[in-house]
């Protein structure tokens, strides 16, 4: 990795994004991402496997968005937007803003997005969900008086209880128009063993985890109306085909839309 994409890293911690990466078989990751994401599978089974599929679970919630009609998305916890990503996935002509805590991801994402007119990369915290919309606003891609996606992947596990996570994706919800999607998928604290996942990320990474239960994730929906087949493991949400171990992906996925 040059200099250029490793400024402001802390080459003697893992970033959950550049692990995450290193596990979607990316480049933009060194070598403590790669022992963290090695940790995690010594720790909690076949972690790439998992990564995998939360992103295959993106592409099929985004191909369904697009065939409802949407044409604007607010990726939110994106990370680093590479291996087959929603500005990838999202129809010809979409608008994509994709946002995330750290500075360090959102400064590659800027490098890799350089080309792209309609996809942008800004800082944002969940959170703080009103600052987080005035920097996508300011982006001048996204209509808010129009239908947008907003897409909440693996994010809402690194927002603990005390700050506010339902009341956040609540504040999302009212900020935008009816026919909007929400999108969530989520650890599962009924299906890894959590202590022990928990624990490594607070020892070795650059943000703690809090694995959540199917009826804590089924509480980020209320006021959306749950799309079938509900909260599924997410290798079961709209399968391409039947999958063989559903509950293996130890993550629930769901999509919700706005009357």
């Amino acid at each position: 990795m040059s200099e250029r994409w490793a400024a402001g890293a802390d080459p003697g911690r893992a970033n959950v994004a550049r692990v995450y990466d290193f596990l979607l078989g990316g480049s933009h990751n060194f070598e403590v991402d790669r022992e963290m994401a090695r940790r995690m599978i010594a720790t909690a089974g076949d972690a790439a496997m998992v990564v995998r599929a939360n992103r295959a679970f993106l592409r099929r919630a985004v191909r369904e968005l697009g065939e409802a009609g949407i044409r604007q998305f607010l990726d939110i916890g994106a990370g680093i937007p590479t291996v087959g990503n929603t500005h990838e996935v999202a129809p010809p002509g979409s608008k994509v803003v994709y946002v995330d805590y750290d500075p360090v991801a959102v400064a590659h994402a800027q490098v890799l997005l350089t080309d792209d007119p309609n996809t942008v990369a800004v800082q944002g915290d969940l959170r703080e969900p009103d600052l987080l919309l005035r920097m996508a606003e300011t982006t001048d891609l996204l209509d808010f008086g129009q239908p947008v996606a907003i897409l909440l992947l693996a994010v809402l596990p690194f927002v603990k209880d005390e700050e506010w996570p339902r009341e956040a994706v609540a504040h999302l919800r009212d900020a935008v128009a009816p026919g909007s999607f929400l999108v969530v998928s989520h650890g599962a604290s009924d299906a890894a063993p959590p202590d022990e996942v928990q624990d490594l990320y607070a020892k070795k990474a650059t943000s703690t985890i809090t694995l959540r239960s199917r009826e804590q994730v089924a509480g980020f929906l209320d006021g959306w109306e749950v799309q079938p087949p509900g909260v599924v493991w997410l290798t079961a949400w709209r399968p391409d085909e039947e999958p063989k171990d559903a509950a293996a992906s130890v993550m629930y996925g769901a999509m919700g839309r706005k009357s």
